[in-house]
């Protein structure tokens, strides 16, 4: 029952606004009939038959609920308006004929399917209406009935009910109206803030896009920036020299990056102050002791915090001439301060705090390239050190290997080979003699000279080849005999004092281990005298 109840008299919500207002509207208005229709035949005032009208007429304006719930909006329409246009009809055949007011329900009904958009409908409804006017009108004039008129109460009641019925639909017209219209105003206003939305999403995709571009030029920048100190890097890497190197260094950076001034202050030798070292231009005098000035300022700052400084305007504690902005940074490397990079630039206020992240790169960059060329120079001198230890301990041995020897070398001459004394080389102008150096690291220790067979030969290229390559040869194994000989001697000497150890170990009486003493060393050194005696102490 509360289900029927529900469907009677609660409109349904349909799949849109427009059907849904459409059938709140048909809802109320076919309620407001039936009670209508109920207690005009309920009253009494009416006979019988236009009762039945009325309640056949309620009953099936009831029924077109089920109609609206099964959103048949339009038929529910069409269906209301042809059976009360029909019933409205008899009614007026059976009572006071074109006179009758139910005839008034006419302008009603077409002005309700009007508002209910259905204009073919009310375009009918007016055919049908004028027709039946018409036809009320011949009837009765023909005779085919005779009018009956209502009882003056019975015209009260359906005046009052043409009056309700008619205000009801006024006013749930004018209520729908103003439902319409303020949900237009509120949709107005939607949208006047979805518009507001709009221009605030679009300025923010503006303002984003801005700063997505300036993130991008910013980028480009850095990019280009990186790009080029690794140009620079890449290109003083093997300048050999820290002076050298600091010099190429302040030049390209000054020609890479369009810097008018690109200075270098290293850490002096007592550590107590920076001087300068390389700029990308000649300097002066004068200027170059007003860079050296500059130790209690800008430099000095850096120097001493070990970070970098921007300098701007009339911050300058000096001015090199065209001078608008600076900056300067700390070249350290592994934790060791070496000194200060310097730059300068005619352009106003050239470089942000973003540059120095850049810029500290080039100046790490560069303090690794700094370390790296000092520790190769520290490499190159240690090596050199020991080549010459290397080549005097060489030319030491091979002078006592000479010193020892009695022949100086040998000659094969004649079909005999014999052993020489005495430098019997000829001089290096000879014509047709070839002499080829024998080298052991670089160290000249002999020379094997050539005569050719027949006088006026002439020398070849791969005889003179074939002749360096034996000397190698030569040197090789000479150098590996004479290792071989001192090792052999080493071994001898380790040996004989090994023995003269063992020996001596063995004596206990110091007159005993005297004499046992002089006697192993005559042996060992194959002496003619050796003499031992104790001395007083003082």
């Amino acid at each position: 029952m509360q289900n029927i109840f529900r469907i009677l008299f609660t409109p349904p919500i349909l799949e849109n606004e427009q059907r849904t207002r459409s059938a709140r509207y048909l809802t109320s208005i076919l309620n407001i009939v039936v009670l209508i229709l109920l207690i005009l035949a309920l009253s009494g005032q009416y006979i019988v038959i236009v009762n039945v009208v009325f309640v056949i007429l309620a009953i099936a304006t009831l029924a077109m609920h089920f109609l609206i719930h099964a959103g048949r909006i339009n038929l529910t329409t069409a269906l209301f308006s042809f059976i009360t246009w029909g019933s409205l009809t008899f009614l007026a055949w059976v009572g006071d004929g074109v006179r009758d007011m139910a005839l008034v329900v006419y302008l009603i009904l077409i002005f309700f399917t009007s508002l209910l958009g259905s204009p073919r409908l009310s375009l009918m409804l007016i055919a049908l209406s004028i027709l039946s006017i018409w036809s009320l009108y011949y009837a009765q004039n023909i005779g085919l009935f005779s009018p009956i008129s209502d009882s003056l109460l019975a015209n009260t009641f359906s005046l009052t009910s043409i009056f309700i019925l008619f205000a009801s639909i006024l006013y749930f017209t004018i209520r729908d109206l103003d439902l319409a219209f303020s949900a237009s105003i509120d949709k107005e206003k939607m949208l006047m803030l979805r518009n507001k939305e709009l221009l605030q999403l679009q300025k923010d995709l503006e303002d984003k896009t801005a700063l997505s571009e300036k993130a991008t030029q910013k980028a480009e920048l850095q990019a280009s920036r990186l790009q080029r100190i690794a140009t620079i890097i890449q290109q003083i890497v093997f300048v050999q020299g820290v002076d050298s190197l600091l010099a190429e260094a302040t030049k390209l950076i000054g020609q890479n990056f369009g810097f008018y001034h690109v200075g270098v202050f290293l850490l002096s030798a007592d550590r107590k102050s920076v001087e300068l070292k390389a700029t990308n231009r000649a300097l002066n005098e004068e200027t170059k002791q007003e860079l050296l000035a500059d130790r209690s300022g800008v430099i000095n700052k850096v120097a001493r915090n070990r970070q970098a400084q921007i300098v701007h305007g009339e911050e300058f504690l000096f001015n090199l001439s065209d001078t608008r902005s600076q900056i300067a940074f700390p070249l350290i490397y592994g934790g060791t301060f070496f000194g200060v990079l310097d730059i300068h630039s005619s352009e106003e206020d050239l470089f942000k705090e973003d540059d120095i992240e850049v810029f500290m790169t080039l100046a790490n960059q560069l303090a690794l390239v700094m370390e790296n060329t000092r520790q190769f120079e520290s490499a190159n001198l240690a090596l050199a050190e020991m080549e010459e230890v290397s080549q005097q301990y060489l030319r030491q041995e091979w002078t006592y290997l000479r010193q020892r020897k009695s022949e100086k070398g040998y000659r094969y001459a004649q079909g005999n080979i014999e052993p020489v004394t005495e430098s019997v080389l000829a001089s290096t102008d000879s014509e047709g003699v070839l002499n080829v150096p024998v080298k052991v690291r670089n160290q000249i220790v002999g020379m094997l000279q050539i005569r050719p067979g027949k006088e006026g030969a002439i020398w070849s290229e791969d005889d003179v080849e074939l002749v360096e390559t034996i000397a190698d040869r030569v040197a090789l194994a000479i150098e590996n005999a004479r290792l071989l000989e001192d090792t052999a001697m080493q071994a001898g000497k380790e040996g004989a004092l090994s023995q003269f150890a063992t020996t001596i170990s063995n004596v206990s009486e110091t007159e005993k281990l005297m004499s046992v003493a002089v006697r192993e060393l005559r042996k060992i050194l194959d002496a003619s005298e050796v003499s031992f005696e104790l001395k007083d102490t003082k």
